[in-house]
């Protein structure tokens, strides 16, 4: 499974980037034969009076042409990620 990784207003490190795919893999790889496409878009929407909100949407393709997104949003960018890749998890299932 090849997860492509998006990313817009966040600076993102290597260890968000290398946690994306260990969670993405981990949550979804008992689907893979299922996933044509997953991608993860990671994004800091600011929430409200400037507090810092990140942002993590979940789209999935899958092999009957099915398409699938899920979002969460959270000040700790690693809660949104988790938040995130369980509800896709759960709507794959």
């Amino acid at each position: 499974m090849r997860v492509e990784l998006s990313v817009k207003g966040v600076d993102v490190e290597s260890i968000f980037k290398d946690y994306v795919q260990r969670r993405m893999h981990f949550a979804l790889s008992r689907f893979g034969s299922d996933l044509k496409r997953v991608v993860v878009q990671l994004a800091n929407t600011g929430g409200p009076e400037g507090t810092p909100q990140n942002r993590c949407q979940v789209s999935m393709r899958l092999l009957r042409g099915e398409s699938l997104s899920v979002v969460a949003t959270h000040g700790d960018l690693f809660v949104a990620i988790d938040r995130a890749v369980e509800r896709a998890s759960q709507s794959v299932n």
